[in-house]
């Protein structure tokens, strides 16, 4: 129930975020045009669908925290990923149009106030006609400046809009490959989630039809992701090298998934046919004449069971060696340093020997002649008496 439930939300999350994509595409055209004052029902439909988007990530982010895996918790990322860089997009191609719109709305002379000219009154019609004549001519100077000044910034706007024109067509090349985009990586979620199952099942043979849909769906997503890197290595932004950096990720752990769940299959198939007897050749259980066959199996089955204890016996051997040789390991380095420690101290050893042997040869000598004294006196005293 736990798996419908994460599922439910990531269709969900993939319906909306193609949604999105299908709105971000008609709100960018409507930016690049000529405002007509359709964008506030298009702004209202994104803004409500990023809510909803925003709604079903939180209900993902509570189930992963409850106890959901590392993969789980990668794909909410990935998605919570996707809805900021939506909402970036958005709010900057809002700005974008509310500047356009002010700009245009300072440009618009059309209701331009001229009750100053009646200010003044009771002046004769000749000093009117003057007053009047000056003010033409200031005006006429300032309408000049004002051309000018509009030239040169018609020329300006003109070699930006050749410039957006260029990132229009470019954003909406890799705008048309985004739902495509979106709509393999929904399919690959499927069939992932299709061969996730058959992997923790037991196999019936069905699973190399989903494995040839899932690479086919794979090429197909790295050939669009091709495309529009070549897209936006010719000059992108950097919200599209954002978004198609996404989409290689995404490409990436779908890859590293299949992979693992292919592999996890094919040891849990090589398991089951090492454990499979149905295959068993039991040509060796009519060698002896006149056993049955419950008494070859038994005589096979205490085989194994003396083969299974002989093996625990050497692996116990083999752990117990293993333990010896590491303590004789730690024995020998402590030894190997006193003999490093040793040896950088026997010349220092040496001399003090060298010295002690001295000294004694020379307390011998002088021993040795004291004595001799003492008893030539004692000789000498016992012949004079």
């Amino acid at each position: 129930m736990e798996a419908s439930s994460w599922d439910a939300l990531r269709k969900q999350a993939r319906r909306l975020e193609a949604q999105l994509d299908d709105q971000m595409i008609a709100y960018r055209k409507l930016v690049s045009m000529k405002s007509d004052g359709s964008e506030n029902d298009i702004e209202s439909d994104i803004e409500r669908s990023l809510k909803q988007l925003q709604q079903v990530n939180s209900q993902m982010q509570t189930w992963v925290s409850s106890g959901g895996s590392e993969v789980l918790s990668h794909t909410l990322t990935r998605h919570m990923e996707i809805l900021q860089d939506l909402t970036q997009e958005f709010y900057r191609l809002r700005s974008s149009l509310r500047v356009k719109q002010q700009h245009a709305s300072l440009l618009d002379l059309r209701d331009f106030d001229r009750a100053k000219f009646d200010v003044e009154t009771g002046d004769s019609a000749d000093q009117a006609l003057l007053r009047e004549q000056a003010a033409i001519s200031r005006s006429s100077g300032q309408m000049d400046h004002v051309i000018s000044h509009a030239q040169a910034t018609l020329g300006t706007l003109m070699s930006q809009r050749s410039t957006f024109g260029g990132i229009t067509t470019k954003i909406s090349n890799v705008s048309s490959r985004l739902p495509t985009a979106r709509r393999l990586e929904a399919q690959l979620d499927d069939q992932m989630i299709a061969y996730r199952k058959l992997v923790s099942m037991k196999s019936d043979g069905s699973e190399n039809d989903i494995e040839s849909d899932i690479e086919r769906s794979l090429k197909q997503l790295q050939q669009v992701n091709s495309q529009m890197q070549t897209w936006v290595s010719s000059g992108g932004s950097e919200v599209l090298s954002h978004t198609l950096t996404r989409h290689m990720e995404i490409l990436q752990d779908l890859t590293q998934e299949f992979y693992r769940l292919r592999s996890s299959l094919r040891v849990k198939q090589q398991h089951a046919s090492l454990l499979d007897l149905r295959d068993f050749d039991r040509a060796k259980f009519d060698v002896e004449t006149g056993d049955s066959a419950d008494q070859a199996l038994l005589r096979e089955q205490a085989a194994i069971s003396r083969s299974s204890g002989q093996m625990d016996h050497v692996i116990s051997h083999a752990q117990a060696t293993l333990g010896t040789l590491m303590s004789q390991r730690s024995t020998f380095g402590g030894i190997t340093t006193k003999i490093s420690n040793v040896s950088s101290r026997l010349p220092t050893i040496n001399h003090i020997l060298a010295s002690i042997r001295r000294k004694k040869s020379m307390d011998t000598v002088i021993l040795s002649l004291v004595a001799s004294v003492c008893a030539f006196l004692i000789l000498i005293y016992w012949l004079s008496k």
